[in-house]
């Protein structure tokens, strides 16, 4: 999960994140608030068949999977 979190973090890093909550009309990320959590055991950038197989899935705070 190393790779997924760099992932996620050169993402947000250029603003994937708070421009995708901003385009939605969500405030930006702040205590308390919703977020949903996708994490793969390989980084989805160097392999995107990693997609179909997450190993963790955690919407609205809750682990479904």
């Amino acid at each position: 999960m190393a790779g997924t979190r760099r992932a996620v973090g050169r993402s947000g890093s250029r603003g994937g994140i708070a421009g995708a909550r901003a385009w939605l009309g969500l405030p930006g990320l702040v205590e308390g608030g919703a977020a949903d959590l996708v994490a793969y055991d390989t980084d989805p950038t160097l392999d995107s068949s990693v997609l179909a197989h997450p190993s963790r899935i955690i919407p609205r705070g809750r682990v479904i999977a």
